[in-house]
């Protein structure tokens, strides 16, 4: 009788070892088979990035190609190229620097109107404003201006250049801009008898540059935002932007 009692204690310990030996087998498999699976997403994800970059510069050095050879394959007032390849298409758009305002010589009340078209209030619009002027303002050594002790106050300080904007990303650190403002946002839009959707509304650095013009503008690559700065009715930058999307502008009369 007691040899049976040892003998099923034993065959239940054995038992138990087995169950223990294949939960923890389960746990080793479960756990590998996370890392397999991480490991061949992050594997995959390295191959999207990849091809997105060889596609990315291979259509740049096409395009840029295109418009060497001119002729049937660019002529000026073409505001992009699409390029079908095997593992996918690429548009390559070509936006003229004089397609934007100048940075360094915009006038007060064209800032002040391109930041309200872009989103700002009267009073962040009067703010930035008044700050891009100050940046982009000589004054005399050893002089600190309003907003130069804002800047020193905060952490890490710095000071207005003073200066020409060397790069627009400058902008960014003036007083009352918002990432939204400078690199753009998305709004509700809620066309008649359409669902409502986001639309990409653009930024600063869409509209501003320091290479941008003072006087005249690239009417095939110009921003919604700068034609209206300009003074172009919200009529006429609709008409101008579905014409250009039809077929680019050649010349003066046809855009009159």
């Amino acid at each position: 009788m007691a040899s049976q009692t040892k003998a099923r204690c034993q065959q239940g310990s054995a038992l138990l070892a087995v169950m223990w030996l294949v939960a923890a087998l389960s746990a080793i498999a479960f756990s590998l088979a996370s890392t397999v699976r991480g490991e061949t997403e992050r594997t995959a994800t390295s191959i999207d990035d990849a091809r997105a970059y060889y596609l990315a510069a291979g259509a740049i050095d096409r395009a840029i190609l295109y418009m060497e050879w001119g002729g049937k394959m660019y002529h000026p007032g073409m505001s992009f190229f699409d390029f079908p390849f095997e593992t996918g298409q690429v548009r390559v758009e070509i936006i003229s620097e004089t397609a934007k305002l100048s940075a360094n010589s915009a006038k007060p009340e064209e800032i002040y109107k391109l930041l309200q078209v872009l989103g700002a209030t009267e009073a962040n619009a009067q703010e930035i404003t008044e700050a891009i002027l100050d940046w982009r303002k000589p004054v005399p050594a050893d002089t600190t201006t309003p907003f130069d002790a804002y800047y020193r106050s905060l952490r890490p300080s710095f000071s207005a250049r003073h200066s020409s904007l060397v790069e627009t990303e400058e902008l960014l650190l003036v007083r009352g801009m918002t990432p939204d403002l400078f690199y753009g946002t998305y709004e509700h839009v809620t066309p008649p008898n359409a669902k409502p959707r986001l639309v990409p509304r653009g930024g600063l650095r869409d509209c501003l540059s320091v290479y941008g013009s003072a006087s005249s503008f690239d009417v095939n690559t110009a921003p919604p935002a700068v034609l209206a700065t300009i003074g172009l009715s919200p009529d006429q930058v609709a008409a101008i932007i579905e014409r250009r999307n039809r077929e680019p502008f050649k010349s003066r009369g046809e855009l009159l």
